[in-house]
């Protein structure tokens, strides 16, 4: 018996041991936190992992698939889970998701994997193989293969094929192109220097510097004869030989001979000529430098007398003949004599500039003369409710919707907005939105007028060398008076006589008179003012002093909060001037979204409104929260954070 309690004591060790075990051990299926430094995303089943400055790739079942033995720029894992390596001496390999060596480590680069193809370099060109490592054809490639080529049919890819010159019996190698598709298979052998498909049923090549047309069976319908080939329409192609075009059929023969210096099957604008369905029908063709639109059937409009053209609006173009201009309707007929010496495109599809004797005017698509022809600059059109700029001999008007002279052409500048100012002789005058003169030419200088859409109540004007607001009407509110007059903002002004401050407010009242060194709108109902250095709060409505000047500088209120400065330190205060926040910190701005940013130790965070540091002091530069985020910098880069100091995208 004096076995028993040692032999039983010995079983629970090993029972309590195992037990220990088995709950600290580690689930084989789970990554160990200390395993990797690093695990990207899994794709495929498989991802990438780091330790230290070493790569490798393991399975979702921890099985590594590529031991960790790569620098990062030499282990890349591929779409469709494909893992490309580099050994040292040796080369590119390739590896399945499984870890199964496909090629091996001998090539000097791959490409991505397209349609279960991939490219590889091997001896200076490139080889297209399929995911088991065998090569899909023969060739050998000058560059990879281009799934992505332009003309973009779906499966094929343009590939260019080196031709040694031994083989090319020319002096220099040849790259020629072919095309192939989704399995490898040339649909088109590699001996054209460029080929592209010219509509659903044709291609374009060029072979030896000349065009001919295949069709997509690869049968020859055009031999090499031409310098160009394009489609014209469903029927016909445009040739190019010699710089001169023609028109063909799929067979060759020709419909149009090959003598024009243009032959467009559209000459259309389809932005700025919306209403005018004829345009879109016709072309443009051009003989020994004199042209007219081409019709679908392949009639002339007119005859070739044309020296240019403009596209057709609204049943009307625009044609220069004997170096004048003059305008057509859709049946060749012209609707005045060419007597211009230049024309714009229609603005609107309504009106056009036209020029005639050095002066400008408006013409409509029926050819009317809508102004006369007297003004200094082509002139912009009406769109029914706005006034046009216009400037004859040197003097500058304005035109009402009607094309009527509501200003006419007597001041020295142009008239920026209705209400507002005109100069002439040096001297300004108001004018109503009408047009209609408010005051005499007295004044020296008019400011910028207040609220113009909503007619404006007053503005600042000079003369001589004193300030002064006349209302609306040129009524004079202030006498020339004031030594500067500045802001605008709030429909109010800044005023100074000497070296001391006041304020204007909407109402054209003196509220604030001139006595303070400085005025900070705050907001509707407070004003910061400056006396003796220091700042104190002024009551907009009782124009009392809120308390006695102690702040050294002072902010825009925001969110009930002003910040202060005391001692060189900035705080925030309540809006009777009692500190809410203690001056503790370098700068700070105003308060958004219940933060407002603080620099401490030469960095930015953010407090709360009870002061509290609610995002550390560790940023760059400051920010104004909007929508519950900022944008901060930090180490040189910009990164976004939201109200609790956590980065969002």
């Amino acid at each position: 018996m004096r076995f028993v309690k040692p032999l039983f004591t010995f079983y629970l060790a090993l029972l309590l041991a195992f037990l220990g075990s088995a709950q600290t051990r580690p689930d084989n299926k789970k990554t160990s936190p200390n395993k990797y430094d690093e695990i990207t995303p899994f794709e495929n089943g498989i991802a990438r992992v780091r330790k230290g400055s070493l790569f490798g790739v393991i399975d979702k079942n921890q099985k590594v698939i590529v031991p960790l033995n790569y620098e990062e720029e030499n282990l890349r894992i591929l779409n469709d889970g494909f893992i490309v390596f580099y050994e040292y001496e040796s080369g590119w390999g390739l590896k399945d998701k499984t870890g199964k060596q496909i090629l091996a480590p001998t090539y000097s680069n791959f490409s991505d994997i397209r349609f279960g193809l991939i490219c590889t370099s091997f001896e200076d060109a490139w080889i297209l193989i399929n995911l088991k490592g065998k090569r899909v054809n023969q060739t050998l490639f000058y560059e990879p293969v281009n799934w992505d080529w332009d003309e973009g049919i779906s499966g094929t890819a343009s590939v260019k094929v080196l031709l040694k010159n031994k083989q090319s019996n020319k002096d220099e190698d040849q790259t020629l192109m072919g095309l192939i598709n989704k399995k490898g298979e040339f649909i088109l052998l590699p001996v054209f220097d460029w080929f592209k498909p010219i509509n659903n049923n044709y291609w374009a090549v060029h072979r030896n510097n000349k065009i001919a047309l295949l069709s997509l069976k690869g049968d020859t319908c055009i031999p090499y004869l031409y310098d160009g080939i394009d489609a014209y329409n469903e029927k016909y192609f445009s040739v190019e030989l010699n710089k001169k075009f023609g028109l063909v059929d799929s067979k060759g023969k020709i419909i149009l001979p090959i003598k024009y210096e243009i032959l467009n099957p559209l000459y259309y604008d389809f932005t700025s000529n919306p209403k005018c369905e004829f345009a879109s029908k016709v072309g443009r063709i051009s003989e020994n430098g004199l042209q007219t639109f081409i019709l679908p059937n392949l009639t002339f409009l007119t005859k070739l007398i044309y020296q240019d053209l403009k596209p057709f609006v609204n049943n009307i173009a625009a044609v220069k003949r004997e170096n004048l201009w003059t305008f057509i309707d859709t049946t060749g007929t012209e609707i005045a004599s060419p007597q211009f010496e230049e024309v714009l495109d229609f603005d609107l599809g309504i009106y056009a500039s036209v020029k005639k004797d050095g002066k400008w005017g408006l013409i409509n698509t029926t050819g009317k003369l809508l102004t006369p022809i007297c003004y200094d600059y082509a002139l912009g059109s009406p769109n029914g409710h706005s006034k046009v700029d216009v400037r004859k001999n040197g003097k500058y008007g304005k035109l009402d919707s009607n094309l009527s002279e509501i200003i006419p052409c007597l001041y020295d500048m142009q008239i920026e907005r209705l209400p507002g100012f005109v100069k002439k002789n040096g001297k300004f005058a108001l004018v109503n939105k009408d047009g209609k003169l408010y005051s005499d030419f007295k004044f020296d200088y008019i400011g910028d007028v207040l609220n113009p859409e909503k007619s404006f109540q007053y503005s600042s004007m000079r003369i001589g060398s004193k300030w002064g607001f006349i209302d609306n009407k040129g009524k004079v509110l202030f006498t020339p008076q004031f030594d500067e007059v500045f802001g605008g903002s709030f429909d109010s002004y800044w005023v100074k006589l000497g070296s001391n401050v006041g304020f204007v407010n909407a109402a054209a009242k003196l509220i604030i008179p001139c006595k303070y060194q400085d005025i900070l709108y705050l907001n509707n109902a407070l004003f910061g003012v400056k006396t003796n250095e220091l700042y104190t709060f002024l009551d907009s409505n009782t124009l009392e002093i809120l308390f006695a000047p102690r702040f050294e500088d002072i902010q825009t209120y925001s969110e009930g909060y002003v910040p202060v400065k005391i001692n060189n330190k900035w705080g925030f205060a309540n809006r009777k001037g009692g500190l809410a926040i203690p001056c503790a910190y370098e700068y700070v701005l105003g308060f958004s979204e219940g933060r407002a940013a603080v620099k401490l130790f030469g960095k930015w965070g953010f407090i709360d409104k009870s002061g509290t540091m609610v995002i550390q002091a560790k940023y760059d530069s400051p920010g104004f929260f909007s929508q519950n985020s900022v944008l901060l910098e930090i180490d040189n880069k910009l990164i976004r954070i939201n109200r609790s100091g956590e980065k969002v995208k």
